[in-house]
C-alpha cells in the first residue's frame, strides 16, 4: 500500500467465486474494518461475485460507506463487462462545468442560409432564418471519457469592395489568413480545484485554389454540419406541411437522407443511421398524407 500515491483515488475491485461474508460474523467485521481503514487512504472498494451469491444486504451495507458497488456475473464474458462498468463508475472527469463562448470580429457575420444552397436543391424553398440560429454561448455540465462536442458556426466575410475601402482590412487580408474571432473556454479543474480560463484565436485561410480548399476541408466538420441540420429540417417539414407544401417537404427530407447515406456508406455510425431512420419514416408519413389528400399520386 505504500506504493500508492494518495493524491489520487484508487479503486480496489474484489473478485471472488465464494461468499466472503458467509463464514462468520467476525469475517464481516474484519471486511468492514478493512474497507473503512483503507478509505482513509483514498481507496474505494467494489465487489464482484462470480459463482456463489453473497449476502447482498450485508455486503452493500459495507460497500456504501466507501463509495463502492457490488456486481454478480454468471458467465466468463460478463466478467470483463462488469469490470469495465465499475471502472466507468469510478473514474471522474478531470474538468467540468465547461462554458464555451464565441466572439466574432466586427467584419464577420453569422450566415444561416447560403451554406445550404449547394446541398439542398429544392426549388422554391427558402429556409426559415429563426430555425437556424446558433447560440454564441454553449455550456456543458460534464462529458464522459472519450466524448467530444463540436459547435458549428456558419460565417460570412464582408464583400471585397468594403475591404478595398478599408486600409486596416486590406492589410489583414493581404497574407490570406483572416482573423475570425476568439473562442473563450471556462471550466472547473478538479485537479487544481479552481476555475480556469483559456482563449483560442479563430482564423480562416483564403485560397483561390479549389484543390487546396478541397484537401483542407475537414470531413468530420462536414459530417456534423449535415447531422446538425436534421433537427432544423424536421422543423421546416412541419411548417411546409402546415402550408400544404407536401412536394417540397418530401424533396427536402429526401435530400437530407441522401446526404447522410453518403456518410453511412463509409461509416455507418449510430447517429447517422438514427437520423436516416427518422427521416425515412417521416418521408413515408408525408407520402401517405399527400396521397390521401390527392396532392400527389
Amino acid at each position: 500500500m505504500d506504493e500508492i500515491d494518495n493524491d489520487y483515488g484508487t479503486r480496489f475491485l474484489w473478485i471472488t467465486d465464494s461468499d466472503l461474508l458467509k463464514s462468520s460474523e467476525r469475517q464481516t467485521e474484519y471486511f468492514d474494518f478493512l474497507m473503512k481503514l483503507q478509505s482513509q487512504n483514498n481507496i474505494s472498494f467494489s465487489y464482484l461475485g462470480y459463482g456463489e451469491i453473497p449476502n447482498w444486504a450485508i455486503m452493500n451495507q459495507s460497500l456504501k460507506n466507501v463509495g463502492g458497488n457490488s456486481y454478480y456475473a454468471d458467465t466468463n464474458d460478463e466478467l470483463e463487462t462488469k469490470i469495465r462498468d465499475d471502472y466507468d463508475r469510478f473514474v471522474y472527469p478531470a474538468i467540468g462545468n465547461i462554458k464555451i463562448n464565441i466572439s466574432l470580429m466586427p467584419w464577420i457575420g453569422e450566415d444561416r442560409t447560403d451554406y445550404r444552397t449547394s446541398w439542398y436543391s429544392v426549388n422554391n424553398f427558402l429556409p426559415t432564418n429563426n430555425y437556424y440560429t446558433h447560440t454564441r454561448k454553449n455550456e456543458i455540465k460534464n462529458m464522459d471519457p472519450g466524448e467530444h462536442k463540436i459547435f458549428l458556426y456558419y460565417l460570412n466575410i464582408d464583400a471585397v469592395n468594403r475591404i478595398l475601402r478599408d486600409q486596416y482590412l486590406r492589410e489583414i487580408y493581404s497574407n490570406g489568413t483572416i482573423p475570425v474571432g476568439f473562442c473563450s473556454v471556462e471550466y472547473y479543474s478538479y485537479d487544481q480545484d479552481k476555475i480556469i480560463y483559456r482563449t483560442f484565436p479563430l482564423e480562416v485561410k483564403y485560397t483561390a485554389d479549389y484543390d487546396e480548399y478541397h484537401d483542407y476541408t475537414d470531413k468530420t466538420v462536414q459530417k456534423y454540419t449535415i447531422l446538425q441540420n436534421t433537427g432544423f429540417i424536421l422543423k421546416e417539414l412541419s411548417q411546409l406541411v402546415s402550408k400544404r407544401q407536401y412536394y417540397t417537404a418530401i424533396l427536402l427530407a429526401d435530400s437530407q437522407i441522401k446526404l447522410l447515406e453518403k456518410y453511412a456508406d463509409e461509416n455507418p455510425e449510430e447517429e447517422i443511421m438514427t437520423d436516416i431512420g427518422v427521416l425515412k419514416k417521416t418521408k413515408e408519413l408525408l407520402m401517405e398524407q399527400a396521397k390521401s389528400l390527392n396532392y400527389i399520386r
